[in-house]
């Protein structure tokens, strides 16, 4: 049984930190798991879209751990950040731009078209390279302010310097433009995640259904509230849920639970 997890979400939603707590929690089992951390390297400024796009082939290129997760009989390979993201940044969060700029509230049928290529193009790279039986999308999200808090603290551990474009926009603007940025954003994966589903369904109705995941593809969403491990653990769960039956077995599922019930929030 070999899962795919795409983790997305606005910056400061919490993605790293729950990669970081679903590995934690996959060690406690014999499930074999990797990570492929998306962009591969640090883009260059005029990067467009169809850069994203063959970044994101090459990640898969590079081993990761890949390799063996392909090979072993029940893998869990995590995907932090992933074309979900290219749509976002490239296509939703400009159209969303230019339409404030005009006061308008259409769709534009250039960054329309430009979503569903971009979906399109990530779901097969996925199906084509990796062979997953399910494919789960992980949608992190967090209230503007906290994700804001977040944000400021990351840039004070790295000593007050923007690593990134969303850091960039409050060292540049202040934090006024950097709430305004997060609440695009937030809306800009909401919106993504409407492409993705339908294109989702549309290619597994299509010649192309082969491709598809035979176990379909699920989405999960991460409580910001609770502990990382908790929402790890949940979702573990989830997964086991779907799964084939020996997936994951009582015994591990019980180590699991062992080490993840001090944070539970009831």
């Amino acid at each position: 049984m070999r899962i795919v997890m795409c983790v997305e979400g606005h910056d400061g939603a919490g993605k790293t930190t729950f990669v970081d707590a679903m590995t934690y929690v996959l060690e406690l089992t014999d499930i074999e798991h990797c990570t492929i951390k998306f962009p591969s390297c640090v883009p260059p400024e005029d990067a467009d879209a169809s850069w994203f796009i063959e970044d994101f082939e090459r990640t898969f290129e590079e081993d990761h751990g890949l390799r063996q997760c392909m090979r072993a009989e029940h893998s869990v390979i995590i995907l932090d950040r992933s074309f979900v993201s290219t749509m976002v940044y490239q296509a939703i969060l400009p159209r969303m731009c230019e339409n404030a700029a005009s006061n308008e509230r259409r769709i534009s049928d250039l960054r329309h078209h430009e979503s569903l290529q971009i979906a399109g193009e990530g779901l097969m790279q996925i199906c084509r390279n990796i062979y997953p039986d399910m494919l789960q999308f992980f949608h992190a999200e967090c209230p503007v302010k906290v994700a804001v808090e977040r944000i400021e603290e990351r840039m004070a551990a790295n000593g007050g310097e923007a690593l990134d474009d969303t850091e960039r926009v409050q060292e540049e603007s202040g934090n006024d433009a950097l709430c305004i940025h997060i609440e695009l954003l937030r809306r800009a994966y909401r919106e993504a995640n409407g492409y993705v589903t339908g294109l989702f369904k549309a290619f597994d109705e299509s010649p192309l259904h082969h491709y598809m995941p035979r176990k379909g593809m699920t989405w999960a969403h991460m409580p910001w509230e609770q502990h990382p491990l908790w929402n790890a653990r949940l979702n573990l769960s989830c997964l086991a849920i779907h799964a084939d039956a020996s997936f994951l077995s009582m015994d591990e599922y019980e180590k699991v639970m062992a080490a993840t019930d001090e944070f539970s929030p009831y």
